[in-house]
């Protein structure tokens, strides 16, 4: 006897869970934390220049969050702060990199 088995559409259609990567202190991966600070200030001044409204920037090494750091804000008028989980709207990824 043969069994045809239909899955339903909520099983074919439902997105996986995201991946959340674990985090590690920078250190412990093999960075130094001054040289990070110099990073995080570098990437502050284009906000305080007027390059940029603001920024996420993120480290991941050996599969960890090790750094993620905010600037600026999302809304300028509204001053409304970056955060990490600000959702960027990009145009052109081949800029960014």
């Amino acid at each position: 006897m043969l069994a045809l088995v239909r899955p339903s559409l909520a099983q074919v259609a439902a997105p996986a869970a995201p991946a959340v990567l674990p985090s590690a202190p920078a250190a412990s991966e093999g960075l130094v934390p001054e040289r990070l600070e110099r990073l995080h200030a570098r990437l502050t001044q284009f906000v305080d220049d007027g390059d940029v409204a603001g920024l996420v920037s993120m480290i991941v090494r050996h599969g960890k969050v090790v750094d993620v750091h905010t600037a600026g804000f999302r809304d300028r008028e509204q001053r409304q702060p970056m955060t990490r989980d600000t959702i960027f709207r990009i145009y052109s990824m081949s800029k960014i990199v």
